[in-house]
């Protein structure tokens, strides 16, 4: 369970990779029913009981903050749940392999807890980068979705 993971902890890659299965598949049947039915619940829950969220890590080593660019004129943070497609997307944005190798995995709870940081720097969403898609999830919103999908 996400709310027993401490800093330093060791999570299985497959135990990500099964999760993020399970979310892709989750997240392709949300898209095809209507908003707010109980695909999106069954997805919203699957999606914050990931392990980790991962980020492309930047600043220093000490105090990473995941990698935001500007869509649509507002400042947007990079999200994935695959460290292999974090990895790819990496280099084919112009990371160099040795620097696109590294990830930031943060736990739900612990994005949460930043949410408010990073809204009060003037970031809106997380675009959150799927094999089959973008999810964005908006900062504004993220405690209540949290809340929902029964992440205490």
């Amino acid at each position: 369970m996400t709310d027993d993971i401490r800093e330093g902890d060791i999570i299985s890659p497959d135990a990500q990779r099964v999760a993020t299965q399970r979310v892709m598949e989750l997240y392709t049947a949300a898209a095809r029913s209507p908003m707010g039915g109980a695909e999106e619940a069954a997805f919203q829950r699957a999606f914050y009981a990931m392990p980790f969220w991962l980020f492309i890590p930047v600043g220093p080593i000490d105090s990473p903050q995941p990698y935001a660019l500007v869509v649509g004129g507002k400042p947007s943070i990079l999200g994935y749940l695959d460290d292999e497609y974090l990895r790819s997307e990496a280099i084919a944005g112009g990371i160099p392999p040795e620097e696109a190798g590294k990830v930031l995995a943060v736990p739900p709870r612990g994005v949460v807890d930043w949410s408010a940081d990073w809204m009060a720097a003037g970031v809106v969403d997380i675009r959150f980068q799927l094999q089959r898609g973008e999810y964005v999830l908006p900062l504004a919103r993220i405690a209540e979705t949290a809340r929902l999908a029964g992440l205490e």
